[in-house]
């Protein structure tokens, strides 16, 4: 059984009477003189005044742990997913980077020929070994970025180490439009198991309170007595026990209950407060990266034509081989761009999804915190 829930089954339980027993043997001797006995029987009234919201207050905490619980696990998946985001896109970046070096590769090649037969100038060699240069110390860099990432979600899945991951392909993500976020920022409170744990919290500490409020009430006792004395005389009597609230009167823990549960309050709205925040920040973070996104498209293509256009005259040597290379780098340049900036906008989605969360109005945890209350 759980921590909070065997806190929870604790308070349900009635508190235990207290039996006393006791014997007086006389040390002098005398007629009629027998050993005095005394039986008697007390119960704590008040322990049944406050068990209410004890009762209230467990249940509650133990709702907590598993809402936090839960709120746990929708991190974990967040990151699995971050991961899968990261690795899909490092590998698109990778063949990227290894079409790169081939290019490069093949362009080396063919200068280094031309500059044994002294067909071709020091510059242009050089600017092919550069790009060559670049292009591997880039590619080796996303190759170990992959592995690492690899590792990362085969460690986060309980995968061997080399286990093959194949990753299928994924588009542009889907965004809810500012509607859609307002809507679910508006009922975020009742969806996002942080925040239900947080209010679940708060409810356990005001039953807390309510216990506190009770619990200055005077201690009252109530038992009865079975007794004979030493001249054989049988007796039975009532005993009460009342604990005077002068001066103590519970007011320091009611204080310290109450300012627990102003503490809290606090940081369920600080929570509130910066999940909105994060949220617009975030909305707004992906319409830039969907602008950047469309601009580096659009720039890529007009790129990738004119590099096109000038590939057959600088083949046959009408075309300088430095501003060549200079464009051809420029244009791997924006496709590695593109795709981070996809990356991007894939991991701020994600993060969106998880801070609006999904809808749980259904859920065990909505309706206990809606309901009349705890019990």
């Amino acid at each position: 059984m759980p921590e909070a829930q065997a806190h929870a089954y604790a308070a349900t339980l009635f508190p235990d009477p207290q039996i006393t027993l006791s014997a007086d043997n006389p040390l002098t001797a005398g007629p009629g003189l027998v050993t005095a006995l005394s039986l008697g029987a007390a119960y704590d009234i008040r322990s049944l005044i406050v068990r209410g919201p004890a009762i209230d207050a467990a249940k509650l905490k133990s709702l907590q742990t598993a809402l936090d619980l839960d709120w746990r696990t929708w991190q974990v998946a967040q990151q699995a997913r971050d991961l899968y985001i990261q690795l899909y896109f490092t590998r698109k970046k990778l063949a990227t980077l290894q079409d790169q070096v081939t290019v490069f590769q093949t362009d080396y090649d063919r200068q280094n020929r031309l500059l044994k037969s002294n067909d071709t100038t020091l510059d242009a060699f050089s600017s092919a070994l550069i790009g060559l240069s670049n292009g591997v110390d880039q590619m080796l860099a996303a190759r170990r970025t992959a592995v690492d990432l690899h590792d990362q979600i085969a460690a986060l899945l309980g995968l061997e180490p080399f286990a093959v991951l194949v990753l299928a392909d994924i588009e542009m993500p889907k965004v809810p439009d500012r509607a859609a976020i307002d809507q679910a920022l508006a009922g975020l409170r009742d969806s996002r198991p942080d925040l239900l744990a947080l209010q679940a919290g708060y409810r356990s500490q005001d039953a807390r309170l309510r216990g506190a409020i009770l619990g200055q009430f005077p201690s009252l006792s109530i038992g009865l007595t079975r007794a004979r004395d030493t001249a054989g005389l049988d007796t039975i009597g009532l005993g009460v026990s009342l604990n005077l609230p002068i001066f103590n009167r519970n007011r320091g823990a009611i204080a310290i209950e109450t300012a627990t549960r102003a503490r809290l309050n606090t940081e369920f709205q600080a929570r509130l407060d910066t999940t909105y925040s994060d949220v617009h920040a975030l909305a707004r973070r992906i319409d830039l990266l969907k602008e950047e996104i469309r601009l580096l498209d659009t720039t890529a293509g007009q790129l990738a034509d004119t590099v096109a256009e000038a590939g057959d005259a600088y083949q046959s040597g009408d075309f300088p081989s430095l501003t060549f290379t200079t464009m051809r780098s420029s244009l791997f340049a924006q496709k590695v761009s593109l795709i981070d900036r996809r990356q991007s906008l894939w991991q701020a989605a994600n993060a969106l999804d998880t801070l609006l969360g999904e809808r749980q109005r259904d859920g065990i945890g909505a309706k206990y915190l809606t309901g009349n209350g705890a019990r």
